[in-house]
């Protein structure tokens, strides 16, 4: 007989054990996310093959420092040192299989809703599963969206005008997903690609679509409008500088005939 599938919730609070589960999650975490951010090289040789090896080595040196250093952020957080800050986590039943936290700050007349970390496992991820609704009723929900949707609930509570988030820059479904959310790439560096969503002035679909098909082709943070003018030296259209270069070019005929004349008229004086 199979087995049922247990029922999932989201939850801000959790046990002991259920921590021991959390911090795995955050090891699981940073791992992915790293080894899916590696910058290759464009050609592999047998040149840098020792070069790899004590990469590959100082990266094992390093995973556990960055691992506490990720768990004892969690673990403020849970004990509520870190203000402003939550965690929201996914339980199938007793047992933790993912979670998203979020902070929320000032600047200046925004309120920003920050969402730095977000993980579910593998198996789970793009699946439907079944949730308890308000009416104590079964319902199936999409995992990654539900866990989401109680973080955005948060940051509606608190009036949240403006949303940052970022994923790795080899993350492509996360990047399109985010952007079909309404998130737009502001910048990135070596492994990572920042987003932001101004509520009060959302992308049009237009735009969406656009930026969509820019980071299929690999053009991230790419914004078509500072690009036109910065391959302007004067930031006029080039109509404008074909006007001014014509103008520019009959004044200086003007001025050479003028020139002419003024020596024939010397000339003759003479």
């Amino acid at each position: 007989m199979e087995q049922e599938n247990g029922i999932f919730k989201i939850v801000t609070e959790i046990s002991e054990e259920q921590r021991k589960q959390l911090y795995t999650l955050i090891e699981e975490f940073e791992d992915e996310y790293n080894e899916k951010n590696k910058k290759l090289p464009a050609k592999a040789s047998k040149i840098n093959i020792f070069q790899k090896l004590f990469n590959k080595f100082k990266d094992r040196l390093s995973k556990p420092e960055n691992h506490e250093h990720s768990k004892n952020m969690a673990r403020d957080i849970l004990e509520g040192k870190k203000e402003n800050s939550k965690l929201f986590m996914l339980c199938e039943d007793d047992k933790l299989v993912g979670f998203e936290m979020a902070q929320i700050s000032k600047d200046k007349d925004k309120i920003v809703g920050w969402k730095p970390w977000l993980y579910i496992q593998k198996e789970l991820r793009n699946t439907n599963q079944e949730f308890i609704n308000e009416r104590g009723e079964k319902e199936k929900q999409n995992v990654v969206l539900h866990l989401d949707r109680s973080v955005e609930d948060w940051f509606a509570e608190n009036g949240v005008n403006y949303q940052k988030t970022s994923t790795g820059i080899n993350m492509l479904p996360n990047i399109v997903a985010y952007v079909g959310l309404g998130f737009k790439p502001v910048s990135k560096n070596r492994k990572t690609v920042f987003l932001e969503k101004d509520m009060e002035n959302p992308l049009s679909k237009q735009e969406i679509r656009d930026i969509i098909k820019e980071a299929k082709k690999g053009n991230i943070c790419v914004d078509k409008e500072n690009i036109f003018k910065k391959s302007l030296k004067s930031g006029l259209s080039l109509q404008q500088q074909k006007e001014n270069s014509d103008k520019f070019m009959k004044n200086r005929e003007l001025e050479v005939k003028e020139d002419e004349k003024d020596r024939e008229r010397k000339s003759i004086e003479k």
